[in-house]
């Protein structure tokens, strides 16, 4: 174990990760597709996609999780071309919408799998009902 202090240049200077693009063929599109991995900047914008405000009876500030679309929200932040340069912005996962749930399914499996995520991790708090809680907590 090393004994030094990590410091500003160290963080710096760390490799970037995201360039980490993947191959994998999508079957219902009988075509080869590219996923990367997702940055932190991806990762932090997806999870305050899926946080509402909203006021309680007694005034104060409240949020829940609404999970709806998150797949979609999901494969626009990973869905890349062999470069690594995303297909889609933050804002057009509705692009995505109109497409067979089987398709997303697979896409999302794919990207999940290639990402090395627990594909349940998006799903298991899928209720957009969860209330988080109030600010001031």
């Amino acid at each position: 174990m090393n004994d030094q202090m990590a410091d500003r240049k160290d963080f710096l200077n760390m490799k970037e990760s995201r360039a980490n693009v993947k191959e994998v063929f999508c079957k219902s599109l009988n075509k080869k597709i590219y996923v990367k991995e997702m940055g932190a900047m991806d990762q932090e914008s997806l999870t305050s996609d899926s946080i509402v405000f909203f006021e309680g009876k007694d005034g104060e500030q409240l949020w829940k999780h609404d999970t709806s679309g998150i797949k979609l929200k999901y494969l626009v932040r990973v869905l890349c071309n062999k470069k690594g340069d995303r297909l889609f912005k933050n804002d057009e996962f509705e692009l995505l919408a109109d497409k067979s749930a089987d398709l997303i399914s697979e896409l999302h499996a794919l990207a999940k799998k290639a990402n090395d995520a627990p594909t349940e991790n998006l799903e298991k708090n899928s209720s957009t009902d969860q209330e988080g809680g109030s600010l001031s907590d």
